[in-house]
């Protein structure tokens, strides 16, 4: 009972890291390259596989997705939980222009006026 304790009590007097990690390492050198943004050109109809004609998401033009890989003029593209493979072309590193914002009567982002009622 006494060598349980003891090891316990080393085992808790460490610093804590995870198991098997050298000193140093740090777990963000796993997470991999930063995905680059991409604008859609035109509507399209994304293909689950390179080189087949298997339909996936549809992405819509101005829609922001994440550039994964390209190849042989197809790039893998991802948006949230949506994968596919659009041609290259389809594809633009310039963000489309912001919308105008709206206008309105009201200084509530844009609401119709208030109605308020008229005096009798």
């Amino acid at each position: 009972m006494l060598l349980l304790l003891s090891t316990v009590g080393l085992a808790l007097a460490q610093p804590q890291m995870p198991l098997g990690l050298p000193p140093g390492f740090e777990l963000s050198a796993l997470q991999g390259p930063k995905a680059e943004a991409r604008w859609l050109t035109s509507q399209v109809v994304a293909t689950r596989f390179p080189g087949e004609k298997t339909p996936g998401p549809t992405f819509e033009k101005g829609e922001m997705v994440e550039f994964i890989l390209e190849d042989g003029g197809q790039v893998r593209v991802r948006q949230g939980d949506r994968y596919g493979w659009v041609p290259a072309s389809a594809l633009t590193t310039e963000a489309p222009p912001a919308p105008p914002p709206p206008t309105g009567g009201s200084d509530l982002l844009g609401a119709p006026p208030l109605l308020v009622p008229k005096a009798p």
